[in-house]
This record gives structure tokens, sequence and C-alpha cells, in this order.
């Protein structure tokens, strides 16, 4: 038992552990911080994004952030409101009042979906996701 605890600790010594609790800058997958610490918390946001484009026009499109902190640290970012981005709609709107969810939407049983204004466009979004 104890020849198997020994190993187990060696073996345990050699394996890295870089990122795991110091993640560094130069990681690939993390955004540029600017001083910025974001938590990893899962709760979605549906923001709309300006892209950079080359040739005109360049429509903002949706894109879901795992969370709040996440999009804010996204300088393209116009709006954004809580849930997983579904769709964009044809709908202008002023609030959500002026959102009506489609009915397919309605009666999927996945999630409840929320139609939602979004820098003056209304979108579907899945608050649980």
């Amino acid at each position: 038992m104890k020849k198997l605890i020994i190993l187990s600790l060696i073996f345990l010594s050699g394996c890295s552990f870089k990122g795991l609790f110091y993640p560094t800058q130069t990681e690939p997958d993390m955004p540029p911080s600017d001083g910025i610490v974001c938590t990893e918390d899962y709760d979605p946001v549906c923001a709309k994004v300006q892209v950079q484009c080359i040739k005109a026009p360049c429509n903002p499109v949706l894109e879901t952030f795992s969370n709040r902190c996440f999009a804010k640290l996204n300088s393209n970012v116009i709006g954004l409101v809580g849930g997983k981005c579904e769709i964009a709609l044809k709908d202008a709107c002023k609030d959500d009042r002026d959102c009506k969810l489609p009915m397919d939407y309605a009666i999927r049983s996945n999630c409840p979906y929320q139609a939602k204004c979004l820098d003056r466009q209304c979108v579907v979004v899945c608050p649980l996701f």
C-alpha cells in the first residue's frame, strides 16, 4: 500500500498544472483583460455585436457570452439581454412589451423562451442556458 501511495505522489508531481490555478495572459483562449477579471460562472447573455468588415453594409450579429462580464470585455458589444441567443426577429421595438414570441418557440418544452428588445430589435432568448 505504501508503494502505491509513493508511486502516485511521484506520478502526480510530474503533472503540469499550468493555468489550472494561475491562468496567464499567454493562453490562447483568454481574452485581453485590461485588468478586469471575470469569473467562469455560466449565466449566459445575448449580445448584439458590431462586426468589423471590409465591405459595407456590416450588420451587427447576435452572440451568446457565458456571462455579462465577458460580454463587457468585448468593445464591439452594442447591447445585451439575459439569456442564450436563439434568433433575431424582424420586429422593431422600444422595450420588451413590443416583442411577441413566435408560436413555434412558445410551444417548445426544452426552454421557457422569451422575446426581448435588444438595441431596438426583438430577439428570442433562452434564459435557462
